[in-house]
């Protein structure tokens, strides 16, 4: 039953992150990628705080030895990527964003096999090819793509992954010493400081448009997307082990498809629903390796 339940859990979490790119979707019609940032991540944080701030007391010395580890990650995880995610959700459509999101494992293991010179398989390689073959009919519709082709919500949304992929890498080290609900919190903290500043500085960023059906969508952002899907994310891993829990992953773009449809009228193309399969199944097999090691590894347990 407790599998079961974890099942449930992340389901749950999938559809919140789903949502996420849903909402930002909407609100991108509405207010500019970094307004939408500093709300999210400040209701976060908030929200973060009060769940977490024991672990921020525990874990205070940790912290100041790790301070530029933190404002990497938090740069690169919070700042950095959800600009440039917001911004292009406005002008993607919310499928075709998650699609090229998903993208981002098979961008980790080719960053990771140069620069750490991590094992690249015959699986993981032929993983990566169909991955990039999937991005590469998404984003072009099925067309002759060239660089000065892609679009700038595209471009966007590849370089949001690419930076995605970077905190992810580095963000091993440091979650070691830290532990999960600690950095998140920590990187959330500080990339709505980083959001604020840029924020003073930047003069077309305002609420002269606030709406309160808004709220909802910033709460399924901050809330359901980040804090509650964090904690159910964490929970299942906890129970069932992060090689099955990362499965679930995949369905993301699967349920971007269906609420983008639902909610937000968007068409579904046949280039998306072919591209989307190749990355699915490339992302599948990229992560195969740990799936079955983590198998083992529970077994043994």
């Amino acid at each position: 039953m407790g599998a079961y339940l974890s099942y449930i859990k992340l389901i749950f979490v999938m559809l919140f992150w789903s949502g996420a790119f849903i909402s930002g979707r909407f609100l991108g019609s509405y207010y500019d990628a970094l307004t939408i940032s500093l709300i999210r991540f400040s209701l976060s944080s908030f929200f973060l705080i009060c769940l977490f701030h024991k672990d921020l007391k525990k874990n205070k010395k940790a912290i100041q030895s790790n301070l530029i580890d933190i404002v990497f990650l938090s740069l690169s995880g919070v700042f950095l990527y959800n600009i440039l995610f917001f911004k292009g959700l406005q002008t993607v459509h919310a499928a075709k964003a998650a699609v090229i999101i998903a993208f981002n494992p098979s961008i980790t293991i080719l960053i990771s096999s140069f620069l750490f010179k991590e094992k690249m398989t015959l699986q993981r390689a032929l993983g990566v090819i169909l991955a990039l073959a999937g991005a590469y009919v998404v984003i072009s519709d099925g067309k002759n793509l060239s660089f000065k082709s892609i679009g700038e919500g595209e471009f966007y949304l590849l370089v949001a992954a690419f930076c995605w992929s970077f905190y992810t890498l580095f963000n091993k080290r440091t979650l070691r010493k830290l532990g999960a609900s600690t950095l998140i919190t920590c990187s959330c903290i500080l990339g709505s400081f980083f959001l604020f500043l840029g924020y003073l500085f930047n003069q077309n960023s305002g609420f002269e448009v606030f709406e309160w059906i808004h709220l909802i969508h910033f709460f399924v952002i901050s809330v359901l997307a980040t804090v509650i899907g964090f904690f159910l994310y964490s929970s299942a891993i906890a129970e069932i082990g992060p090689a099955k829990t990362s499965i679930f992953i995949n369905l993301v773009p699967v349920f971007s498809a269906v609420l983008g449809l639902v909610f937000l009228n968007e068409s579904l193309t046949q280039e998306l629903v072919l591209g989307g399969s190749f990355v699915i199944v490339g992302v599948f097999l990229v992560n195969w390796q740990r799936i079955t090691e983590g198998e083992k590894k529970h077994l043994k347990i």
